[in-house]
């Protein structure tokens, strides 16, 4: 009955006044949601832009310093061979290095100007616009219009964006330091120019690193709807245009949104979820440009290999996805000597090395294993493979990939690499047991011979717990006092008289009783212990020796003791503390010692027998025996 007197009654009998009040709330609901949204989307739009700007800055000026600093280093090769010996080798400014830092073109000019060589082969003269650039950096440098040599007067690179046939690119100019060794009359280089236009090519790069979409050059006026950033040289002018695509307006994608929410509550109820939908859409789009942006967080900035976050992460998603047949291997690769490397010749070569090394292992392991660098000399890789054995044979790639010396600040730099591998299931399908069991390979692998690939065994997590044990262990008992010192007769020939006895260290474990020195003493050795055990020893065999008069007492000293800075000082300490005759104390050493740096070994063993004590050869004939070593070295 209430239904079909609704049905037949007139619908301007519609009470307007009750509804009213709803009509008023929708509306002051739909107004206020059209402000914020209104808000909302203006500023997204706004940050969306300072990001990509933002972004597309961080990226130009990135290439621009890669690029110089290249060039500079190129630079210093030229110089290094031109100093060796006069002329250019064939193919001195060809590209080398990444593909996408290698330039289009490039000139070697002498201190006036003139182009020496070129890449391509075949120009004689600079284009006029790279000379006008020498020419201002001149004034620039000398206040006049000079040579190329006063624009080279500070020493370091200059960069600058030029235009050549109507179109930007990137110069580099860096000096050429020569040193010509008598040699008058020869055009020698002063200055190595590299060019790179902003082509299509650089233009994908730029775009691919910073998430600008439809990245292009303008010359001239930039479209309407595109964002563009300028192109400045040093001298303020506008070389150009970079120009990219943006997306529609989010105020505008929401206009149809807005005029839907007014038609009823429920229409307001569902073009409200529309346009959170969209909202979310259009954060996601900005998150990925976002993501392009911080690639670089992503990335070593020394070697552009992957970092330990990415890398790990990659590593975790091979596992999870690892099929029933296949294996899953991590491997660390740790560089050998280049320690030494980098504390003499500094820092800067030493990152210099980092990176060529970074790019002769992405040549060795293309297209096989991912790579990454987790910090300092020591690279990862994660790989898949089918067997065992395929990982070694990456591994050993890796490894002849650094056979080859290379050549810096006009030097011949030897490195070798160390790597240790895991691999799951079989040894662990986790990344942390993985990464932990690798580099307890790693440490075998060095502590064996340096230069190998091994692959992680279940011996290994006992050998480290015993070696755990042992250093722990001796830590007690050298502090409490739990180590022995015996003593071997030395009888003369004719087997009548004791002449002397030998200080043999002994620990008796309340646990495990007698553990012999071969257990422990590399422990020590490798643990930083090996300088106390070692003064123990002395110190105890020096006061026990007072007592036995007409007898000498000889200790043998660890290679590690021998390195060591403080050894003689020890010496010197002990030998005053006791008040024993030094010409009573014979020190041992092994050849290990003279074989490692003879010229260290040289001089130390010079500084103990001015204490005057003597030095013996022990165990000679046992390794790499040589008579040489007695007429060389101080031996007694």
């Amino acid at each position: 009955m209430t239904l079909a007197r609704s049905r037949s009654a007139n619908p301007r009998d519609f009470d307007w006044q009750a509804l009213l009040p709803f009509v008023l709330a929708v509306l002051a609901v739909f107004v206020l949601c059209a402000m914020v949204s209104h808000i909302f989307a203006r500023q997204a739009d706004s940050h969306a832009q300072l990001r990509q700007r933002a972004a597309l800055n961080g990226v130009i000026d990135e290439f621009r310093t890669a690029f110089s600093a290249l060039t500079l280093d190129r630079a210093g090769n030229i110089a290094a061979l031109q100093s060796a010996r006069p002329g250019l080798p064939e193919g001195v400014l060809g590209p080398s290095g990444g593909e996408r830092h290698r330039h289009d073109a490039a000139y070697l000019v002498d201190r006036e100007g003139r182009v020496l060589a070129a890449d391509p082969a075949g120009s004689s003269e600079l284009p006029p616009a790279l000379g006008r650039l020498l020419q201002e950096n001149a004034k620039e440098k000398a206040g006049k219009a000079g040579a190329v040599g006063s624009m080279l007067g500070g020493g370091g690179v200059e960069s600058d964006l030029v235009t050549l046939d109507n179109h930007p690119a990137i110069v580099a100019v860096a000096p050429v330091r020569v040193v010509p060794e008598g040699r008058t009359g020869v055009a020698m280089p002063a200055a190595l120019v590299r060019v790179v236009r902003l082509g299509p090519h650089l233009v994908s790069i730029l775009a691919e690193a910073s998430g600008a979409e439809a990245l292009s050059f303008e010359s001239g006026a930039v479209q309407g709807g595109r964002e563009a950033h300028p192109l400045i040289d040093r001298q303020g002018r506008i070389v150009g245009w970079l120009s990219w695509g943006t997306p529609a307006s989010l105020v505008v994608r929401m206009g149809w949104l807005v005029l839907a929410t007014g038609v009823a509550v429920l229409c307001l109820m569902g073009a409200a979820l529309l346009a959170f939908r969209r909202i979310c859409h259009s954060d996601f789009h900005l998150a990925v440009r976002t993501a392009g942006a911080l690639k670089v967080a992503d990335e070593d900035p020394l070697t552009g290999l992957q970092n330990r976050r990415r890398l790990f992460e990659e590593l975790g998603r091979r596992l999870s996805s690892r099929r029933d047949e296949r294996q899953v291997c991590f491997a660390f690769l740790d560089v050998d000597s280049f320690k030494e490397v980098n504390e003499s010749l500094g820092h800067r070569l030493g990152d210099q090395l980092l990176a060529h090394i970074a790019e002769r292992l992405v040549a060795a392991t293309a297209g096989v294993a991912t790579l990454g660098r987790l910090g300092g000399d020591e690279f990862a890789m994660v790989l898949e493979t089918e067997s065992a054995a395929a990982a070694m044979q990456t591994a050993n790639a890796a490894i002849a990939s650094l056979a080859r010396p290379f050549w810096l600040a006009g030097q011949s730099l030897h490195v070798g690499l160390s790597v240790g591998l895991a691999f799951a299931p079989q040894d662990g399908d986790n990344r942390d047991d993985l990464t932990r069991r690798a580099d307890l390979a790693l440490r075998t692998a060095k502590r064996r011979a340096r230069g190998r690939v091994v692959a992680f065994e279940p011996e290994m997590e006992d050998e480290l717990n015993n070696r755990r044990f042992v250093n722990r262990e001796l830590r007690r008992a050298l502090a409490e006092g739990g180590l022995e010192v015996h003593y071997q007769p030395i009888v003369a020939a004719d087997g009548q008289r004791v002449v002397g006895v030998e200080a043999l260290l002994r620990w008796r474990h309340p646990e495990r009783g007698v553990i012999p020195p071969s257990d422990f003493v590399p422990v020590a050795e490798q643990t930083g212990l090996m300088q106390k055990l070692g003064e123990f020893v002395l110190r105890r065999a020096l006061t026990d020796a007072l007592s036995w008069k007409d007898v000498y007492i000889a200790v043998n000293l660890s290679p590690v003791q021998v390195r060591d800075r403080n050894m003689v000082d020890v010496v010197r300490t002990v030998l005053a503390g006791t008040g024993i005759e030094p010409e009573r104390v014979v020190l041992e050493i092994t050849e290990g010692v003279l074989i490692d740096n003879p010229e260290e070994a040289q001089a130390r063993l010079e500084s103990l027998r001015a204490l005057g004590v003597k030095i013996a050869l022990d165990d000679f004939g046992s390794g790499y025996s040589s008579l040489s070593y007695l007429r060389r070295f101080a031996i007694d």
